[in-house]
């Protein structure tokens, strides 16, 4: 059973860091967690968008050649499960797409409070994320502070520490839409489900596996394991040309994008 320990990341973690990529997913994760956290005391809990759009800074700036960013208008969290599509892989080895909503843990470090939220058109978010990824995994990206001091957490089977990298987590959509379907939101039921995010670009050795090393993350975790494909969509394609903000199209139902090029980490 893996428990939450202080934030700093232990050595033997921070030598088995495969790449800078994988350094920079665990430095943000810790960080976020520091945030949450220390926020509680001065009444300056960071917000969910607020998070994602720091989080997002971050791996752009130390990351410019691999990873892409682009943020549309904040209307479409209210009409789409999906705040982001991400794509990650490389014009070598191919695309895996998936979507992403990400979710606070409560300032009492218990639960998600909004977990089952209901849009205004009257369908549950959790519901229309899974809907619109159609084939694509449906993942929920999961920001935590320090857990309640009553929690005895397992987490879910990670290649990483769990304990010491939960400020990101990410767990499938179909496990968070059960327990919605329980009206059960708790820190507690989540856990095990979940996995550091830091799984998706830090597990495994081979540079030519990658994707495939995703892809069983993702299926172990029961999000399913998507489909790698050579073909890119518009907006992906649009971003490996850095084309200007203003030229990249919108795409409906989506807060923003993500391209990670994990060939050139």
């Amino acid at each position: 059973m893996q428990t939450w320990s202080p934030f700093l990341v232990s050595a033997a973690a921070r030598a088995a860091a495969p790449s800078r990529l994988c350094r920079t997913f665990r430095a943000i994760s810790v960080r976020t967690q520091v945030w949450l956290t220390e926020g509680r005391a001065n009444g300056l809990v960071p917000s969910e968008t607020s998070i994602t759009d720091l989080n997002l800074f971050e791996l752009v700036s130390r990351h410019p050649r691999e990873v892409h960013v682009r943020r549309f208008t904040a209307r479409a969290e209210a009409e789409n499960g999906g705040d982001w599509e991400w794509a990650i892989g490389s014009g070598r080895l191919g695309w895996l797409r998936m979507r992403v909503q990400a979710k606070k843990l409560d300032d009492a470090g218990m639960a998600y409070t909004y977990l089952g939220h209901t849009q205004s058109n009257g369908t549950r978010q959790v519901d229309n994320l899974i809907s619109d990824a159609g084939t694509m995994p449906a993942i929920y990206c999961l920001y935590n502070g320090q857990p309640g001091p009553t929690l005895g957490l397992t987490w879910g089977a990670s290649c990483e520490d769990a304990s010491e990298l939960s400020g990101c987590m990410i767990a499938p959509a179909a496990g968070i839409q059960t327990l919605v379907n329980a009206a059960d939101h708790s820190l507690g039921s989540v856990a095990p489900i979940s996995v550091p995010w830091s799984d998706l670009v830090c597990c495994g050795p081979d540079p030519d596996k990658r994707l495939e090393r995703i892809q069983d993350r993702l299926e172990a975790m029961g999000a399913g394991r998507g489909q790698v494909d050579q073909d890119l969509p518009t907006w992906a394609s649009r971003l490996l040309e850095r084309a200007r903000v203003d030229d990249l199209v919108e795409v409906e139902g989506l807060e923003g994008v993500v391209l990670i090029d994990i060939e050139h980490q």
